[in-house]
């Protein structure tokens, strides 16, 4: 979620926002502290180190509760309302393509595959329900199908990133409306 946070923070610099009065505030530094553990997890799997996997949904929890602080902190509710609309239908997504597929997550790798960051033989291993898609696949438009070479996203992930971005930038924007008055 990395790219999340930095075109977050390129966007709001295209719209004349100053990142150093950003960095003033400490109530982003939880999210983009979870933005450089994230690194840190996608170096161990490239590593082929999976014994991370099972606390993604601790490392997820803390994530959404920073990102969650700051629709709190700075009153950004229909921002939040409309990213949390996104995030809610990026996991129904998600779990509609593994209802179809026998609870399991189907990923289609072609980049990823190149830069090493998944090995076929160990996917349907790793953590129970990603594996890898074929042509039995159902809702295959659905599934795990953007591959950037460390991470392979389903349409619903882009969704939930849509969350992180909409209130990073309104964040952003508010710290810049609170400065200009």
């Amino acid at each position: 979620m990395i790219e999340t946070v930095i075109l977050a923070i390129i966007f709001a610099k295209i719209k004349d926002t100053e990142i150093k009065k950003i960095l003033r505030h400490w109530e982003f530094y939880p999210v983009f502290a979870c933005a450089i553990i994230y690194i840190f997890l996608q170096i161990d799997i490239f590593a082929g180190n999976y014994t991370v996997l099972p606390y993604s949904s601790i490392y997820k929890t803390v994530y959404s509760a920073a990102i969650f602080f700051l629709i709190y902190r700075f009153r950004i509710y229909k921002q939040g309302g409309i990213g949390i609309g996104l995030m809610f239908a990026g996991l129904v997504l998600n779990k509609l393509v593994m209802y179809f597929n026998n609870w399991k997550m189907p990923v289609f790798p072609t980049l990823s595959l190149k830069t090493g960051y998944i090995d076929i033989d160990k996917l349907n291993t790793i953590d129970g329900w990603h594996v890898v898609g074929d042509s039995s696949t159902r809702l295959k438009f659905l599934s795990d199908i953007f591959d950037t070479g460390y991470c392979v996203m389903s349409l619903g992930d882009i969704l939930v990133r849509a969350f992180l971005f909409i209130v990073l930038y309104y964040s952003f924007r508010s710290v810049k409306e609170k400065e200009t008055t």
